[in-house]
């Protein structure tokens, strides 16, 4: 794999550095995560467990990896079982890199980086077929710009996992919050990716022209992570308070113009939680955006 795509400092950030990225809530709740954590491994190497330690034949995954998107591979370069692993990566022109952490924690869930992730975010990084998939929503604000069709716009996306789509619609200019399961692990790793990516942005020379690198920049300050299980009334309206009043405006509440749920439907029994949520958070002329894959765990039209 071309080493290029690896971010060369591995190691996590400190919750310290994350503080801008999620409200004292979620940051209390992750510090007592952090400090039982401490507790545990310190009780466990009292007792002489042995931990597993990588051994140098093993192979080499960085904790820190990058997505990049594409104009001729559908799901973009990087990610889950591509083809890219182990051969020389080729990176188009003016294709964005996005950092992304997948979670120890998930069991198969936000440890993986899906398709469905992968293809909606290269479809937000190409203007002509964001502009098809947004139409509907372009055509009730007015926007009739050829670029940067997310700039300004609010997104929020439910069961994020990697959040891949969220730091794509960041970097594409949109104010993002981020949500999935109350699973520390998850979240700090979430917050640390829209950490990371706010970086990655200010550190670019060359994608930006001086005059909009503020609005892109300050859109991407306003990116914020949090746990949020479906229809939780609490947990939804503490997402849509970290908007801090900016956006569409409906009963006093601020509300959201995009919202993505990848991969978030091959559970049907969870359907209702998720369309409650989806009323709750998206602005009257909003669109959601459902992309999904068949798991075989039910049958397919029980599914869509």
């Amino acid at each position: 794999m071309d080493r290029s795509l690896e971010q060369d400092d591995d190691a996590p950030f400190p919750l310290s550095e994350l503080r801008e990225r999620i409200s004292q809530k979620t940051y209390e709740w992750l510090q007592k995560s952090e400090e039982e954590e401490a507790a545990w491994k310190a009780n466990v190497e009292e007792t002489n467990f042995l931990f597993h330690t990588s051994s140098e034949d093993e192979e080499y995954y960085p904790r820190v990896q990058e997505w990049c998107s594409s104009l001729t591979k559908v799901d973009g370069i990087g990610g889950y079982f591509t083809e890219d692993v182990d051969q020389e990566v080729k990176v188009e022109d003016g294709a964005l890199r996005v950092k992304y952490i997948l979670s120890d924690a998930g069991g198969g869930h936000g440890d993986d980086l899906w398709a469905a992730s992968r293809y909606v975010s290269n479809i937000l990084a190409d203007d002509q077929k964001c502009r098809d998939i947004l139409k509907p929503l372009l055509e009730n604000t007015g926007n009739n710009s050829e670029r940067n069709l997310l700039l300004g716009l609010n997104m929020v996306e439910l069961g994020a996992g990697a959040g891949l789509p969220s730091w794509t619609a960041m970097h594409c200019g949109a104010r993002v919050v981020s949500t999935d399961q109350a699973i520390p692990d998850r979240i700090r790793c979430m917050a640390e990716c829209a950490e990371r990516n706010l970086r990655h942005m200010k550190s670019r020379k060359d994608t930006l022209a001086d005059e909009g690198k503020p609005r892109f920049w300050n859109n991407a300050e306003s990116a914020r992570v949090c746990p949020c299980n479906w229809g939780d009334d609490e947990q939804l309206d503490e997402v849509i308070n970290l908007l801090n009043n900016e956006g569409k405006q409906k009963e006093g509440r601020c509300l959201f113009d995009v919202l993505i749920a990848a991969d978030c439907i091959y559970i049907p029994e969870s359907h209702g939680l998720l369309l409650e949520s989806i009323d709750k958070l998206l602005s009257e002329p909003g669109l959601a955006l459902l992309p999904f894959a068949l798991h075989g765990n039910t049958k397919d039209e029980i599914v869509w």
